[in-house]
């Protein structure tokens, strides 16, 4: 409708955006409710103002008549597809990208970074990586870098870092720039800074992945956002807010899931409950390590799965003595396993596919999504979940706990660990899932909005 109804044709009605109901519509997708009060005052708008509306009638027929004939409407078709097969609108689509990520570093953005970067529809098309320089939390091993990336780290927490950041963005040729965002790696005073050098590099797209939405908006003004072509963001949640917040255009694209083979079901002998993801407050681990203490008094055969990688931060090292206490202290080491290391992606889910059952007891987070619980979901085994805001689109393929205390979690895993048939119920549901929103799919989908819009400015 946005095609002749304008601001000069017609009274425009403000709107929200929520799911459709639609029959034919995906699972994900969206249309716009008007809003009431809006709609009230068009109406009153379009009644009152006669002369206003009469005008805009006049423009609406004109508009119509100059632009959507028959004729001009086979005549625009004609030319879109001579410019899908010109060279030059092929040569557009070619993306050549830069990003601007931690990178081979224990992060989880990093980990998100790698896996969607090296799905095939990225193959070959990372020109320079611009990652954080700080070296004491570099992965061991030979780098995993993208085919023909050149990898710097020009960017700290300091402000000579960003500096140099922003200089390295100047000399940047890909025609794509991609960051990945977290308020944590840059203070919305960095990025108005680092926006100032997007004109001086060769960037015909500018585009973000916001990893935590709230706290960007909350750390003062955001208005670099509207310096990028595109905001991707994980949830519908934080597009509503950045909706209403008037930044934009925003797409919704889900957090990608690992894909690996199949891995043999747990040893029949024990059930063992894990979890897994850094080691910080709002994931309860301690919490659950009390519960389980409860639940294997009745059912001595349960087993304990920690896989949960310590920081080298005061709060990490705060829940990692926690933990430490507590396994002695309730007497259960020789029924727990322990592991404050940082695992790369095939140990993980060796692990993982070990465990009966993976626990998510997660307290409130700003974060808009979690890596760790995704990286679950490849393992193929069954979850627990808190009702967390930060777990809420994987709640559906696995069990919510009703309260967050160690009864409600004993209970929760005494009765999954007695029922096979209770325990499994949406297995069918939650592969669907990682097949859906595995990297390989989602980073076909960044693929295809990004080079529609290097396309749209190419002609610009």
């Amino acid at each position: 409708q946005t095609d002749f109804c304008t601001p000069d044709t017609a009274w425009l009605v403000d709107y929200h955006l929520i799911s459709s109901n639609a029959h034919v519509a995906a699972s994900e997708a969206q249309w716009a409710q008007p809003d009431v009060a809006s709609l009230r005052r068009m109406l009153r708008c379009a009644i009152e103002e006669e002369e206003t509306s009469a005008s805009m009638t006049r423009a609406g027929q004109a508009l119509l008549a100059a632009y959507f004939k028959w004729s001009d409407v086979a005549r625009r078709i004609g030319l879109s597809i001579t410019h899908v097969l010109d060279r030059q609108t092929r040569e557009a689509g070619d993306l050549r990208i830069d990003l601007v990520s931690t990178w081979e570093q224990i992060c989880g953005i990093a980990t998100y970074s790698s896996h969607l970067l090296h799905a095939p529809a990225f193959s070959g098309r990372i020109s320079t990586v611009l990652a954080r320089k700080l070296t004491d939390d570099l992965l061991d091993g030979p780098a995993d870098f993208p085919q023909a990336a050149v990898i710097k780290r020009p960017w700290g927490f300091d402000f000579q870092g960003i500096q140099q950041l922003r200089n390295d963005v100047r000399g940047l040729d890909g025609n794509v720039l991609w960051f990945q965002h977290h308020p944590g790696f840059f203070s919305n005073g960095d990025m108005h800074m680092i926006v100032t050098a997007f004109d001086d590099n060769e960037s015909r797209v500018r585009a973000i992945t916001l990893h935590n939405v709230r706290e960007t908006l909350n750390g003062g003004s955001s208005d670099w956002l509207h310096a990028f072509d595109i905001i991707f963001v994980h949830t519908r949640e934080d597009q509503k807010l950045l909706d209403a917040k008037g930044y934009g255009p925003v797409a919704m694209i889900p957090h990608g899931i690992l894909v690996k083979p199949e891995r043999p079901e747990p040893a029949a002998a024990h059930f063992t409950v894990g979890t897994f993801g850094f080691l910080y407050p709002h994931k309860n681990v301690p919490l659950l390590v009390e519960a389980f203490s409860i639940a294997q008094q009745v059912a001595p055969h349960l087993r304990l799965k920690i896989l949960c990688c310590a920081r080298p931060e005061e709060k990490s090292w705060r829940e990692r003595a926690k933990v430490d206490a507590l396994v002695h202290s309730l007497d259960i080491a020789d029924v727990t396993e322990i592991d404050y290391g940082f695992l790369g992606d095939d140990d993980i889910l060796d692990r993982l596919s070990q465990c009966d059952l993976i626990c998510f007891p997660y307290g409130a987070s700003l974060e808009s999504a979690t890596g760790a619980a995704r990286i679950a979901l490849a393992a193929g085994r069954p979850l627990l979940c808190s009702s967390s805001t930060v777990l809420r689109d994987i709640q559906p393929y696995g069990f919510t706990l009703a309260n967050l205390n160690t009864t409600t979690i004993a209970e929760a895993i005494l009765v999954l660990a007695g029922s096979k048939e209770l325990l499994t119920i949406r297995d069918e549901e939650r592969n669907r899932l990682v097949n859906k929103f595995s990297y390989e799919s989602v980073a076909v989908q960044y693929e295809t909005i990004l080079k529609r819009i290097s396309r749209v400015k190419a002609y610009a």
